[in-house]
């Protein structure tokens, strides 16, 4: 019984910490933080935060705001992963994802 109920509890802790974890973490993004990129960047592509659905475009967006937002940070993983994320888009796709990471990009703080 008692396993059951920590079981319980700690589902319910990361429900709740989960929940707001991707408004925090785009918070941070949005303010410049490199490593909150790539989290979010990550969470369009492959494992999404509650809250956040897997969007292959805002993935996309994502990692060319990563090398374009001037992160000291910024790698050749990154313009690899830039390059495999966006690739797979069809043209149409990937304009939309450049134009989404332009006007993300003017929010960076």
């Amino acid at each position: 019984m008692m396993q059951k109920l920590l079981a319980c509890v700690l589902a319910l802790f990361a429900t709740t910490v989960g929940a707001t974890t991707f408004d925090a973490e785009r918070a941070k993004a949005l303010k410049g933080d490199y490593t909150a990129q790539r989290n979010v960047a990550y969470g369009y592509s492959a494992l999404p935060y509650p809250g956040q659905d897997k969007n292959p475009t805002l993935a996309c967006a994502w990692r060319i705001i990563i090398l374009k937002s001037g992160n000291a940070g910024g790698d050749a993983i990154d313009t690899s992963k830039q390059a495999v994320y966006c690739g797979k888009l069809p043209p149409a796709e990937r304009e939309q994802a450049e134009a989404q990471a332009a006007s993300l990009l003017k929010q960076i703080k």
